[in-house]
């Protein structure tokens, strides 16, 4: 199935980053990418169940392409498939519990970590890496 949200791995860790247009998740994956992040897709992942874990694909057409605000659309390395472990919603750090219960959302009928992040805050790329 289809997905909104865009697919990085991180240290070998598969990441979907959901959020309403215009809520930072290409360029919050620039960022990543930057850092060391690999681009599975960008804006559309394709996500099956397989084996009782996640798979997310990148659709053909989005292969190695990341929209980048005021500046256009830019190739990038990218993997075309990988594992999925932890989904992060992009949201107003407002609405973010400071100390939140361990959370999971089912996707396809498979049960993965799940968060809420700012992707704005200047320690988001370390949370990140705080919760692979």
């Amino acid at each position: 199935m289809n997905y909104h949200g865009t697919s990085l791995v991180i240290k070998n860790r598969g990441i979907l980053l959901r959020g309403k247009p215009g809520s930072g998740k290409s360029d919050l994956a620039l960022r990543l990418i930057h850092q060391d992040a690999t681009l599975i897709s960008d804006d559309q992942t394709d996500i099956a169940a397989q084996n009782k874990e996640l798979i997310a694909t990148c659709p053909k057409t989005l292969e190695g392409k990341l929209e980048v605000r005021g500046v256009g659309i830019v190739d990038v390395s990218f993997i075309k498939q990988h594992p999925l472990h932890i989904i992060i919603d992009l949201v107003n750090w407002q609405k973010i519990d400071r100390l939140p219960e361990k959370k999971t959302e089912q996707l396809e009928g498979v049960n993965c970590l799940f968060y809420e992040l700012d992707p704005f805050e200047m320690s988001v790329s370390d949370k990140i890496r705080k919760i692979l």
